[in-house]
């Protein structure tokens, strides 16, 4: 369907949006129906921006990444990335929606819960298409920024959320007030999002977030979600968890979906990553929780990526990250697209061809926003309702 202007005038705003219509044959990962192929995915995705003020757009490398992986993965009805409001030039003309960017995270929130209101229920099926059949389900990928924007709107749209990702949450003390972190971290982690399966990818470098104390607020937010699960329906779930959470919680990894055009067959999610969902990698990896609102473990879950900062551009411990399961997914994904090896350079470079001398081969460092992005898509894959 493309880049197009989605007017909002209950907003009084127009904002670049790029929706990609997927096909069920892009990807079926092991969901096939009786005639061979997945029934039609009814989930929306939507990938959100960092700050507009520091440049954010949809064209983040980061977003890009996860639209990429996610249109591959034939799981969602539609990929969309937008340019919220002054984003992206500001300039309609130029690629961008008009105005200024927003000084305020509520701004931002209201805007998405409009768009989220048209994709759901306005947006057409298909170019020149009529509106969709029934109401569609949303889930969200949110980095930055993104994600401060997201966790505000969490109580407006928790009626159609299915999953939400939040990447690099900025919860540094300047962040929870000057972009209003904190109240998009209290509304993600407490009850309006209580039972909403949801993820926070951090590096442990990030510039805007320390680990520890992310590590230690979602102990916080996992063992008070479980208490109100456990006072409200005697340990059952109104949520549809189990289990205490503890704050020495190990990683899981996330089990890689195989992408379309591995042997033909996609593998169903959880065999190609060696770990069920729910057991842990090794003690001495990163803190996140297991599991997930109504497919086991909690429904709030953390995972921290050793030498990666908030930018996603580097990493300067590879070896931790693939100690800990992280490339799996990543790795999975380049060996199903043919990558020989399923190396995470981007490619190899002749050193000794670049200074004419020929000789040496040398490989260029990890740029981990690709294997984030397919952490993230077989994580949301994991959670997602069966269709």
């Amino acid at each position: 369907m493309g880049r197009q202007l989605v007017h909002l005038p209950s907003r009084g705003v127009a904002l670049d949006v790029d929706v990609h219509a997927c096909r069920a044959e892009e990807g079926e990962h092991g969901l096939p129906s009786a005639s061979g192929r997945a029934p039609p995915a009814s989930t929306v995705l939507l990938v959100m921006h960092p700050w507009g003020w520091l440049s954010g757009s949809m064209d983040d490398l980061v977003v890009v990444n996860v639209c990429r992986s996610s249109m591959a993965c034939g799981r969602f009805s539609h990929v969309v990335r937008y340019n919220m409001r002054g984003c992206g030039g500001g300039d309609p003309d130029e690629g961008g929606s008009p105005g200024w960017p927003s000084l305020l995270a509520s701004t931002d929130a209201g805007d998405l819960e409009a768009l989220a209101q048209w994709l759901l229920a306005e947006m057409p099926e298909r170019e020149g298409g009529g509106p969709p059949a029934s109401r569609r389900r949303l889930a969200v990928v949110a980095y930055s920024y993104g994600a401060v924007v997201a966790g505000r709107a969490v109580g407006a749209l928790r009626a159609d959320l299915e999953a939400l990702v939040a990447v690099g949450l900025p919860l540094g003390l300047l962040c929870r007030f000057a972009l209003g972190a904190g109240a998009a971290w209290s509304s993600l982690s407490g009850p309006p999002g209580y039972g909403l399966p949801r993820l926070l990818a951090v590096g442990d470098l990030d510039q805007f977030s320390d680990a520890g104390a992310v590590r230690r607020a979602v102990a916080q937010a996992q063992a008070a979600e479980a208490e109100a699960e456990t006072g409200t329906a005697g340990g059952g779930g109104c949520c549809g968890n189990s289990g205490a959470p503890r704050s020495g919680a190990t990683v899981p990894a996330p089990a890689p979906a195989s992408p379309p055009g591995a042997g033909g067959q996609a593998a169903t999610a959880g065999a190609a990553a060696g770990l069920e969902p729910g057991a842990a990698a090794a003690s001495t990896g990163p803190a996140a929780a297991s599991g997930g609102s109504g497919r086991g473990g909690r429904a709030l879950e953390l995972v921290v990526w050793p030498g990666v900062d908030h930018f996603w551009f580097g990493c300067r411990d590879e070896g931790a990250l693939r100690a800990v399961g992280l490339l799996r997914a990543w790795e999975a994904e380049a060996e199903g697209r043919g990558r020989e090896g399923g190396a995470l350079q981007e490619e190899d470079v002749d050193e000794a061809d670049e200074a004419g001398q020929g000789g040496r081969t040398r490989r260029r460092p990890l740029r981990p926003a690709a294997a984030l992005a397919a952490y993230v898509v077989s994580w949301l894959i994991a959670k997602l309702p069966p269709r």
